[in-house]
């Protein structure tokens, strides 16, 4: 059963149901007089926007894909209309819901070892630094910087040693 390939093709509509062509078409009501009630009933009915697809398209879908798709009541013959069965929809689309479920699952597979991996890189560069900070400190304790802090501008206390007794 197609479940995305099927349903991402499909082209939702909304209209207004012509509820009096509808009858005419059907031959029904014919030399019968609509009482006050059936009137309004239709004229509401007709003022309603529906929502859902256009047969023929979702037939051609199907067909293109190669879907016997049983939700499509075919016209016998020029008079006659097309119809949709919605209940037929909820195998495609339970379908379509378990594919992007398969998909979600495996991105998020693919995540958690990118985060696995991200995570155990901070680590090992926290670790590193810790340790900078550590040669760092002795650094400082050797040239008695100690803790202070400087600047660019500022300058580190330092003594030249006299080499063959030249003066500084």
């Amino acid at each position: 059963v197609p479940g995305l390939s099927f349903i991402l093709k499909l082209e939702p509509v909304t209209y207004n149901l012509d509820v009096s062509a509808l009858s005419k078409a059907l031959g029904e009501n014919q030399g019968k007089e609509l009482n006050e009630q059936m009137t309004k009933a239709i004229v509401e009915k007709e003022n309603r926007i529906q929502t859902g697809f256009i047969a023929q398209d979702v037939e051609k879908i199907a067909k293109i894909i190669g879907y016997n798709f049983s939700g499509v009541d075919e016209a016998k013959n020029e008079k006659d209309m097309y119809g949709l069965r919605y209940a037929e929809f909820v195998v495609p689309l339970v379908k379509a819901v378990q594919e992007l479920n398969e998909e979600l699952n495996a991105k998020n597979t693919l995540l958690n070892a990118e985060l696995i991996t991200h995570r155990s890189e901070i680590d090992r560069l926290r670790a590193n630094n810790q340790k900078l900070i550590t040669r760092l400190e002795k650094v400082e304790a050797l040239i008695g910087v100690g803790a202070m802090e400087y600047t660019s501008l500022d300058t580190v206390p330092s003594s030249i040693p006299k080499v063959n007794g030249s003066s500084n």
